[in-house]
């Protein structure tokens, strides 16, 4: 297996903090993980805990009319514009 690059690391360990959460375990390599299943199965009341915590989650930011509606707020503005004849998705620049 090839590591990554620090830089591309940090990058995703930022996303999947921000996308799990602060009850999200986490680990580097196959020893680490180890470990945290080991100890999540002994302590089950902490497993449990933690699946409320990333239902929780999901209902906060990622259910599908959520990022449907982030996909509007991003994409209806470039569609106007273009419809519009003022740039955006679509516009060409050559005459």
């Amino acid at each position: 297996m090839t590591a990554l690059p620090v830089d591309h690391f940090f990058a995703r360990l930022r996303f999947s903090r921000w996308a799990a959460g602060d009850q999200a375990c986490y680990f580097d390599g196959v020893d680490g993980c180890t470990h945290i299943i080991d100890r999540l199965l002994a302590d089950l009341p902490q497993l449990e805990r933690m699946g409320r915590a990333s239902r929780a989650r999901y209902c906060e930011a990622f259910t599908w009319d959520q990022i449907l509606g982030q996909y509007e707020s991003l994409l209806i503005p470039h569609s106007i514009a273009a419809l519009q004849g003022q740039g955006g998705v679509g516009k060409s620049t050559s005459s």
